[in-house]
């Protein structure tokens, strides 16, 4: 490339040639600059994680579940925030499919777990109301066998009950390795932990699956449920009450509006999450609102 080293236009090369593994649809990829930009901010990411972790530049954020029959607040979501020196405030998004890349995502789940844990631990032993707290495992840390152990080491230490702690694992996890991923699930369960299916609907999920799992609740994907929004109620009432059968509950999150929180009621879901109600938040944000 004119004006350039070799070795520069050796680098450019190769982020165009990684943009060119990613997206199948070209055989020809001409580097850019916002390539190179994206390149080097993931770099840092990979290089600043394990730091973060040590610093708590990571930090845990809630978003509050809401009950439909009982109309009130009955826990939440645990989710995450990079405060990063230089780039500010990363979401998600933006680092964790680089995590489950490198291999390092089971510290990300960890780390959320004891925070999540820490959290608990305040409350009830400042003797206030505590509700569940639902807690994501990445597909790479589902399959793990030290799962278990590393689960316990962290509640233990904390000494919070079980029933206060639910993991969510996405649909694409379960089909990765299922006879695995079975056993792992039923060894949770027999702890004492509650088990949610994220996602549902947005991939090959089907009900006969479900029923071999160990499932206590079933998310239904937003993308899965705004498509049948207007056209198709009656399909994802069925579906909610097929998986009430499996006696399993059934969560709408993504809720944003009115319109889809009275479709929520209207097909039977018991619980919704979503910015209708509350978005991702902070501990001290989340105290204020829900124990308020």
């Amino acid at each position: 490339v004119e004006g350039e080293s070799f070795a520069k236009a050796c680098e450019h090369a190769l982020i165009a040639l990684k943009n060119c593994f990613h997206d199948s649809n070209y055989d020809l990829v001409i580097y850019t600059q916002e390539m190179g930009d994206l390149s080097y901010r993931q770099k840092m990411l990979e290089n600043d994680f394990l730091k973060a972790l040590g610093e708590q530049g990571l930090r845990l954020y809630l978003q509050p579940k809401r009950d439909l029959a009982k109309n009130q607040w009955c826990g939440a979501e645990a989710l995450t925030r990079w405060h990063h020196p230089e780039l500010g405030v990363v979401a998600p998004d933006d680092f964790v499919s680089l995590l489950e890349k490198n291999g390092t995502i089971g510290r990300l789940d960890l780390y959320i777990l004891e925070r999540v844990c820490s959290f608990l631990q305040n409350r009830l032993q400042e003797g206030k109301m505590a509700q569940p707290i639902s807690v994501n495992l990445s597909r790479r840390h589902i399959i793990s066998r030290t799962l278990l152990t590393d689960i316990s080491r962290i509640v233990g230490k904390y000494s919070v009950p079980h029933h206060y702690l639910e993991f969510e694992l996405t649909e694409r996890a379960i089909h990765h390795q299922e006879d695995l991923l079975a056993a792992r699930l039923h060894e949770l369960h027999l702890a004492g932990y509650k088990i949610s299916l994220d996602d549902f609907g947005a991939g090959y999920s089907s009900l006969s699956f479900l029923s071999k799992l160990p499932f206590d609740v079933v998310k239904l994907d937003k993308s899965f449920v705004k498509t049948s929004l207007k056209d198709k109620p009656g399909f994802i009432a069925d579906i909610v009450r097929m998986i009430h059968h499996l006696e399993m509950k059934v969560v709408l999150e993504g809720v944003e509006t009115k319109e889809e929180l009275q479709f929520a009621k209207e097909v039977g879901c018991d619980l919704v999450q979503g910015f209708y109600f509350a978005k991702p938040m902070p501990e001290e944000k989340y105290k204020e609102l829900v124990y308020a």
